[in-house]
């Protein structure tokens, strides 16, 4: 039997044409399996190559409505995909007026108060990734100072930001203080909207509102009766101020400046015209 007859069958079973097509098919699908194979080979594992670290971060939590307040406790976590703890709160401190690094086009940034956001400073112990020189990451992104990053648990969705540790002992506190034998130039300087900046020129005090400016009162003592008498120092004044102070705390006790806050306590004041002294007469309480 020849191998091909004279009309073109193959051992005189099959048209050669559609042989050589049915090869060239099954030539295809094979090429297509084993490709379709090498796509859909599970990739390998690298995690196993990470490295993961827990630690303790301290950050504001910003631009909160004041109804979220209450909603944050300690304990609120994070869970990943997997249903794995990724981060918790841990310490929740006061809330805070939020705050803004603006320009006004005055050649430095300025910072400005929030009229109705707060920020809430906190402690999250979180799980990171250390890669590139041991650089932190949290969810594939850099932790670092002043960069924000997502908070979410099942009751909400918050950013956090980052912040060195004396600023988390940081707070704001309204103080009342007297101001004794200022000299009347010195007494008209002193006015309601003033601010006090420390070294980086961060703003730490503000003068809301001055509430008393009379006179000083000095003792005489009256020839006609041999008493003691109060009468008015025609050379000094007195005035008494509502302050704003950016107060840290150490170990439960409050600092302003290195001098400790409590009434009778020592307490000046520099704006960028004057340094006046004073004694602190009153506290608000939280």
């Amino acid at each position: 039997m020849k191998l091909i007859d004279q009309k073109g069958r193959l051992f005189g079973r099959f048209n050669i044409f559609d042989f050589i097509v049915l090869v060239v098919f099954a030539v295809f699908i094979s090429m297509f399996a084993f490709g379709l194979k090498a796509f859909m080979k599970k990739k390998p594992d690298t995690s196993m190559n990470k490295e993961f670290i827990t630690i303790d971060l301290f950050c504001n939590i910003i631009k909160l409505k004041p109804e979220m307040i209450g909603k944050i406790s300690v304990g609120d976590r994070e869970l990943n995909k997997e249903g794995q703890e990724i981060a918790r709160v841990t310490w929740l401190g006061q809330p805070q007026t939020h705050q803004y690094k603006v320009d006004i086009g005055l050649g430095e940034p300025k910072i400005v108060d929030d009229a109705v956001l707060k920020q809430l400073p906190a402690k999250i112990t979180m799980v990171v990734e250390l890669k590139d020189n041991n650089q932190v990451y949290y969810k594939d992104m850099p932790v670092a100072m002043d960069r924000v990053f997502d908070f979410k648990t099942d009751k909400y969705s918050l950013k956090a930001m980052p912040v060195p540790l004396e600023m988390i002992n940081e707070r704001w506190l309204r103080i009342w203080v007297k101001f004794q034998g200022i000299s009347p130039g010195l007494a008209n300087l002193i006015n309601s909207g003033q601010i006090e900046k420390n070294r980086k020129g961060r703003i730490i005090g503000k003068l809301d509102k001055i509430t008393s400016r009379k006179p000083s009162k000095v003792s005489v003592l009256r020839v006609t009766d041999n008493k003691i008498a109060f009468v008015n120092d025609p050379y000094t004044n007195d005035i008494i101020a509502v302050l704003d102070i950016l107060c840290n705390e150490k170990d439960g006790v409050l600092y302003y400046q290195n001098f400790q806050v409590k009434i009778g306590g020592q307490f000046n004041f520099s704006s960028d015209i004057y340094i006046v002294p004073g004694t602190i007469i009153g506290i608000e309480k939280n």
